[in-house]
């Protein structure tokens, strides 16, 4: 991961990627690492002049808020 609890705008608490390997449609979609959920995507942030890179509410965010979040 590049940045840990990013906020931008009305975001909050987001994590970008190294990765630009996302697309109009990804948003929603799960991130996994290693058969561990990590997350929902979000899009595309842009940090500090930095290139636009893919990012993700950490999933930790939706246990804490009463949701299942199903690991291995």
């Amino acid at each position: 991961m590049r940045y840990r609890n990013v906020s931008v705008n009305d975001l909050r608490h987001m994590v970008v990627s190294n990765s630009t390997d996302c697309a109009s449609g990804d948003s929603g979609g799960p991130w996994y690492h290693g058969g561990m959920a990590m997350g929902i995507h979000q899009g595309l942030i842009r940090k500090s002049g930095d290139s636009y890179r893919c990012s993700f509410t950490p999933a930790y965010l939706y246990q804490n808020r009463n949701y299942d979040v199903w690991q291995r």
